[in-house]
C-alpha cells in the first residue's frame, strides 16, 4: 500500500541492526529477526498474487512454507504481472 507521498508502508519502518559476534559471525537468534522483519516488510506490501492476502511474501519465502502459510494457495508467477 501507498501513502500520498508515494512512500511504501513497511510493518517495520527500520530494521533491526544486526551485530557480528567475536568470530564475525551472526548468531542465529539475530538472522531469525531479521527474516522475520523482511518477511513482515514483505506482507505489508499489496499484491494481487495468490490469495491476496499474502502481500509479497513470495519475494522473501521458499515456496513450500509459502503454500503452507497461505493455506495451499501456492504462488504461480506470472509471464507478465501486469501493472
Amino acid at each position: 500500500m501507498t501513502n500520498a507521498n508515494s512512500k511504501l508502508e513497511f510493518a517495520k519502518d527500520e530494521l533491526t541492526k544486526i551485530e557480528l559476534g567475536a568470530d564475525g559471525k551472526i548468531s542465529f537468534s539475530q538472522a531469525t529477526k531479521f527474516l522475520l522483519e523482511i518477511q513482515d516488510n514483505a506482507f505489508a506490501i499489496e499484491s494481487l498474487y495468490g490469495n491476496g492476502s499474502m502481500g509479497h511474501a513470495h519475494l522473501v519465502l521458499a515456496p513450500a512454507d509459502y503454500n503452507i502459510i497461505s493455506g495451499n494457495m501456492p504462488y504461480v508467477q506470472q509471464a507478465h504481472p501486469g501493472p
